[in-house]
């Protein structure tokens, strides 16, 4: 039958003892994952997220978890989405264009400030996905 996990498979580990049961094989990976995530503080595969966030005042955003983004699927601030063309991310960050924002199908130009993510308490949600692309190999040995 096999088994994959998040980070390995029952097929990347050649020294189970004969006779171990699909369910004991499952059983392990998924243990020594959790412990590898504990012990790490991260997820080391791909998870969609949404984090209502505080915002900053400032034109860019620090995700609070340790993960890259790989992709962002809607920001919005308040319930306004933000147009795509006016975000961008790398890494941990999300930057926002300070020229404006698309509300209700009309561009917003705030041409005296660069601030896109407006000071406030749980104001801007942020949709997408993140992690890793391919789960590192020193994470897979580190499973085995």
């Amino acid at each position: 039958m096999g088994f994959t996990g998040d980070l390995i498979s029952d097929t990347d580990i050649s020294n189970f003892p004969v006779g171990t049961t699909d369910a004991e094989m499952e059983s392990i990976i998924k243990r020594v994952e959790e412990i590898v995530e504990k012990v790490c503080h991260d997820k080391f595969y791909q998870y969609a997220f949404t984090e209502i966030i505080d915002g900053n005042g400032k034109n860019r955003i620090l995700m609070p978890f340790l993960s890259d983004i790989l992709s962002i699927s809607s920001v919005q601030i308040g319930s306004v989405a933000i147009d795509t063309s006016l975000y961008t991310f790398d890494g941990r960050y999300v930057y926002a264009d300070p020229d404006g924002i698309l509300i209700g199908g009309m561009t917003a130009i705030f041409s005296d400030i660069d601030v896109l993510f407006p000071n406030g308490m749980k104001n801007i949600t942020i949709t997408g996905v993140c992690g890793y692309a391919t789960v590192p190999e020193s994470v897979k040995r580190a499973c085995i």
